[in-house]
Parts: C-alpha cells; sequence; structure tokens
C-alpha cells in the first residue's frame, strides 16, 4: 500500500498561488510526481533526490 503523502500549508498555499498564475498545478499532480519521479540520485547521507 502506497504511503500517504501530506501536504503542508505551506505547499497548498504554494498550489493556489500558482494556480492563480495560470500554472497547471493540482494535489494530485504533486502526489504524481512524488511516486513516480523521472530520475532518483543519493544525495548528502545516502538521501535520496528526485
Amino acid at each position: 500500500m502506497p504511503q500517504e503523502i501530506e501536504f503542508s500549508s505551506h505547499s497548498l498555499l504554494k498550489i493556489k498561488i500558482l494556480q492563480s498564475h495560470n500554472f497547471n498545478l493540482s494535489k494530485e499532480i504533486v502526489e504524481d510526481i512524488i511516486r513516480f519521479p523521472d530520475k532518483i540520485d543519493m544525495g548528502y547521507k545516502n538521501r535520496l533526490i528526485a
């Protein structure tokens, strides 16, 4: 079962701001990007960078 993605109030505000500037973005799009990134690299202290 996939892990639930929680959105902070700041991220929800940012999505609304971008939408007000006619940028096509939604929670569903962000969730899709997080779950299915184009590329994953190893970062500092073995952190994953998607």
